[in-house]
């Protein structure tokens, strides 16, 4: 695979993933799914040359997640850590807009349950039950997407039409935008991302005398 070092990157020495499989051997695997089932193959070789607990233990570890991913879906999975420890969803919204869910493994897993933390304009809550699973909580975090779909349609036309100021460089949970009106002059809207078409927060900036013209001319035209 020509780019796997995105989902299992390398040490330092470029020679070893995860400690147990040549970097030379994972670039003849052809998708993701062919370079986990190879590291899984990896494990139950070490496993019967070893005998040791460490290793048994590590490759029932590493059978949960692998098993958690596949109901996830490979085409979903975005990075692995070389430690397992660390793993990014992709989830793609219905207007083709792609957002990660980093999840953080603890050893306890599954009984312990994940860290996470995404790109919302609202947290993200999810609680972790007993017999949980990385499928129902990738759920979950997808259909949290379909809440905000309008709110980013209305962000990215923002984004397209004005001039925006700030911030420099937008994130999916940018709730704010200074947009530029005339020479030193500059509105400051906050929008609601659940409520998306209502009203936003306004606060113009710049000289009184510029800004209570335009000021005026919103509030007249603001419910029209």
């Amino acid at each position: 695979m020509d780019h796997f070092d995105q989902i299992m990157p390398l040490n330092s020495s470029a020679t070893e993933v995860a400690g147990f499989i040549t970097a030379l051997h994972l670039n003849q695997t052809n998708t993701i799914k062919d370079m986990l089932c190879e590291i899984q193959n990896a494990l139950e070789q070490q496993i019967r040359s070893s005998g040791h607990n460490l290793f048994v233990d590590r490759f029932a570890e590493y059978n949960v997640i692998f098993e958690q991913l596949q109901e996830c879906g490979w085409d979903n999975v975005h990075f692995i850590s070389p430690d397992f420890h660390e793993l990014h969803l992709k989830a793609v919204d219905e207007s083709s807009r792609e957002h990660i869910l980093k999840v953080w493994i603890p050893d306890k897993f599954p009984n312990e349950g994940p860290k996470f933390e995404c790109d919302l304009p609202q947290e993200f809550q999810y609680r972790w039950l007993p017999d949980d699973s990385l499928h129902n909580m990738f759920f979950v975090f997808q259909e949290t997407l379909n809440m905000f779909a309008e709110f980013w349609n209305n962000m990215d036309e923002l984004d397209k039409n004005t001039w925006i100021l700030e911030p420099e460089t937008t994130s999916r949970k940018d709730c704010k935008r200074r947009i530029a009106l005339a020479p030193g002059v500059s509105l400051l809207l906050v929008v609601n991302p659940v409520m998306p078409t209502a009203i936003p927060t306004c606060h113009y900036l710049g000289p009184e005398r510029i800004v209570e013209p335009v000021r005026a001319k919103f509030n007249k035209n603001i419910h029209k």
